[in-house]
């Protein structure tokens, strides 16, 4: 009877411990998401409101950035002053989330349609996370059709 109850005991240790490794797995996994979450609503906020100084916060050193008038890879600083020409010459009047989902683990992307004196842009950004960080590493901005 002694032997069966530190089996039994042993038993339920293991399973609290590996359930609180679960427990521990899925918070770590949920923080991610939500991180992720958290900064594409900023970013998307930044777009809305135009806030480019903002905005290339949220840039890996050097982006992919395409529009109409320019196409290639800037640092961060040189893609604020690109996107700030960009819609100087387009003035937003709003700005819509069209769909937002997972590439692959790490990454994900977001389309924007912006609504602008002259046209209509749809926005594709892609963010990857850096050390726990998501962090824009492509935008293109292309004339809705």
């Amino acid at each position: 009877m002694h032997k069966t109850s530190f089996i039994d005991l042993h038993m339920k240790q293991r399973v609290l411990i590996y359930f609180m490794l679960w427990i521990g797995l899925t918070l770590i996994s949920t923080s991610r998401i939500f991180a992720q979450d958290n900064e594409m609503a900023a970013i998307n906020k930044a777009f809305e409101n135009r806030e480019w100084a903002k905005l290339s916060n949220y840039c890996q050193e050097t982006i992919c950035l395409s529009t109409q008038l320019s196409q290639g890879n800037y640092s961060k600083m040189q893609a604020r002053y690109i996107l700030a020409d960009f819609f100087e010459r387009n003035p937003i009047l709003q700005t819509k989330v069209i769909k937002s989902d997972k590439i692959s683990e790490g990454f994900y992307f977001s389309i924007l349609q912006s609504e602008t004196t002259n046209k209509t842009f749809h926005i594709y950004y892609t963010i990857q996370e850096k050390k726990g960080t998501y962090l824009i590493n492509e935008i293109h901005i292309k004339e809705k059709i």
